[in-house]
């Protein structure tokens, strides 16, 4: 394409209103994802000494969290006809998912709980 034609595509209102409710769409996305990357951690800060509420509330917050990974992830597949995502998002996106069962597991194994009851029997 030549500048002129990007250049009249771009004046025409319809493609116009629908670049921008496609950018809505995925700025949405990307800020549910961030705001559930920022709870995770401040979830995680609040149980550096092991309280059992805040280890449950960083479950809740990273089983929460997997919904709209899952969903990007869905979209961007190599069957998607619209991908959307920068590579890096798409791979950060990915690796979440297992880290996030890595988390279920490791936040409720027997070390954690001796953890606990060593910094209970320090105070």
């Amino acid at each position: 394409m030549t500048s002129n034609q990007l250049a009249s595509l771009a004046a025409d209102p319809e493609v116009a209103a629908a670049v921008d409710d496609r950018y809505g769409i995925i700025a949405t996305k990307a800020v549910s994802v961030l705001i559930a990357g920022v709870t995770i951690v401040l979830l995680t800060w609040l149980a550096r000494h092991a309280a059992t509420w805040a280890r449950a509330l960083v479950l809740v917050a990273t089983f929460v969290a997997m919904v709209p990974v899952v969903v990007l992830l869905a979209e961007n597949t190599g069957l998607a006809v619209n991908k959307v995502l920068p590579t890096g998002t798409w791979i950060a996106a990915f690796c979440a998912v297992p880290l996030s069962f890595a988390v279920y597991v490791l936040f409720f194994l027997p070390p954690i709980n001796r953890y606990a009851r060593a910094l209970r029997a320090a105070r």
